[in-house]
C-alpha cells in the first residue's frame, strides 16, 4: 500500500509540474474586458477609453477631432492579436459639450507587419438627447491593411478605412470644415 501511494504521489507532481509548465509556456492574451486588442495614445485632441463590460467598450470623444495611435496586441511570436475580435463592440461617442466628433484610429503595424482584423462592432453616436442617434466620423488607418471579417458590424454617422495615411491637419479640416482630405502614401 505505501508502494502504491508513492507511486500515486509522484503522477500527481508530474502532473502538476506539467500543468504549471505548460501555464508559463502559454503567451498571454489581452485582457478580456477590452474590446479593441490594442494599446491606445491619445496623440490629438482629448479620447477616453472606458471599459463598459466584457468585450464591450466606448471611446469618449471630447473634442471635435481627436487621433489615437493604437499598438496593437501581440502573441508570444509577434503575430497581431485581431484588432477587433467577433463578438466585441465599441461605440465611439461624442462627450459632454462636444455636439459631432471626427476620430482617426491609426492602427500601427505590429512586430510582423499583420494585416488588422475588424470582425466585431463598431458604432459611433451622438448623445445629448433622449436617445443617441448614429452620427460622428470614424476613420481606421493601417499601413499593412485592414480586413473587415464577416462577422464585423458597422453603425456610424461616417466611415473611413485607407492604408494611406491621413494628413492630420487636412483630416481636421476635412472633419470640421469640409476640406479636402489630404493621404500621404506610395
Amino acid at each position: 500500500m505505501v508502494h502504491l501511494n508513492q507511486n500515486r504521489s509522484k503522477l500527481l507532481l508530474g502532473c502538476g509540474s506539467a500543468a504549471l509548465a505548460m501555464g508559463l509556456a502559454m503567451t498571454p492574451q489581452s485582457a478580456s474586458a477590452q474590446a479593441i486588442q490594442a494599446t491606445e495614445n491619445v496623440t490629438t485632441g482629448s479620447a477616453a477609453r472606458i471599459f463598459t463590460g466584457t468585450g464591450t467598450e466606448t471611446i469618449e470623444v471630447s473634442t471635435p477631432v481627436a487621433v489615437i495611435d493604437w499598438t496593437p496586441d501581440e502573441d508570444g511570436a509577434g503575430n497581431a492579436l485581431d484588432f477587433l475580435p467577433t463578438n466585441n463592440a465599441v461605440t465611439f461617442q461624442n462627450g459632454v459639450n462636444n455636439p459631432d466628433f471626427a476620430v482617426l484610429n491609426r492602427i500601427l503595424p505590429a512586430a510582423n507587419g499583420n494585416i488588422v482584423v475588424i470582425d466585431g462592432t463598431v458604432i459611433s453616436q451622438l448623445t445629448g438627447g433622449f436617445v443617441p442617434v448614429s452620427g460622428g466620423t470614424v476613420a481606421f488607418y493601417s499601413p499593412t491593411g485592414i480586413l473587415i471579417g464577416p462577422n464585423a458590424t458597422f453603425d456610424v454617422g461616417n466611415l473611413i478605412l485607407t492604408t494611406l495615411d491621413p494628413d492630420q491637419a487636412s483630416f481636421a479640416d476635412f472633419a470640421t470644415n469640409g476640406g479636402q482630405l489630404q493621404m500621404i502614401g506610395n
